[in-house]
């Protein structure tokens, strides 16, 4: 794999917490390069990359502790997994921004009682809607997408669509992922865990087959 390449992949899987740094930048640990942002993880073997990268040793979180063992390796087109997350109702992705008029404390004194009361700039989130981000997402909170016997959240699967297309590949491989377990993909020499989410009775679901099932 490329230098080049194994960054881009890296860096798109990496997280932004204020609260969790470790999980803010790619690390090294025990033979392989990780990235991860709690939901999704990208594993690399340090000697599949031909050049030395940037990233320093991290003793935590401990990776090789939530990579599932190997149970079978079954193939999924990329384009059925693209399908299948362009076949529901999307919307356009807002930014989202702290609210000026409480400055994301969701809250304020009144001027009449002086006691706290919720901002109406915000209805006590904090937060605000900003620009779109030119990405779509799922109109509804409630629809997952199922593979095999665990279902996944939109943006996790898209985490892996994207892998898949960084690294140029058409197929990944499901390799593990029993039933609200992480949910182990082979995307061409990298691997990638994806978190699933627990079914309730409200979840609308989208099945996506395995390539044997749809040939």
């Amino acid at each position: 794999m490329k230098k080049k390449t194994a960054i881009e992949l890296l860096e798109h899987f990496k997280g932004n917490f204020g609260s969790r740094p470790n999980l803010n930048q790619p690390f090294t640990q025990k033979g392989y390069y990780y990235a991860t942002d709690a939901h999704t993880l990208v594993q690399i073997p340090i000697g599949k990359v031909k050049a030395k990268m940037p990233y320093e040793e991290q003793s935590e979180p401990k990776c090789g502790a939530v990579v599932p063992t190997q149970k079978g390796k079954v193939p999924f087109l990329v384009q059925d997994i693209v399908d299948a997350m362009a076949s529901i109702k999307l919307k356009d992705e807002l930014e989202t921004l702290e609210c000026d008029v409480c400055s994301g404390m969701g809250d304020g004194e009144c001027p009449c009682c002086h006691q706290d009361v919720e901002c109406e700039g915000c209805d006590g989130s904090g937060e605000v809607d900003g620009e779109p981000t030119g990405r779509k997402i799922p109109e509804s909170p409630h629809v997952c997408f199922r593979i095999m016997e665990s279902h996944y959240y939109f943006d996790v699967l898209r985490k892996l669509v994207d892998a898949a297309k960084i690294l140029g590949e058409d197929t990944v491989y499901r390799l593990a992922g029993e039933h609200n377990r992480a949910g182990l993909f082979k995307v061409g020499e990298a691997q990638v865990i994806c978190m699933p989410m627990l079914l309730d009775s409200g979840n609308e679901s989208v099945i996506i087959k395995a390539q044997e099932e749809t040939a």
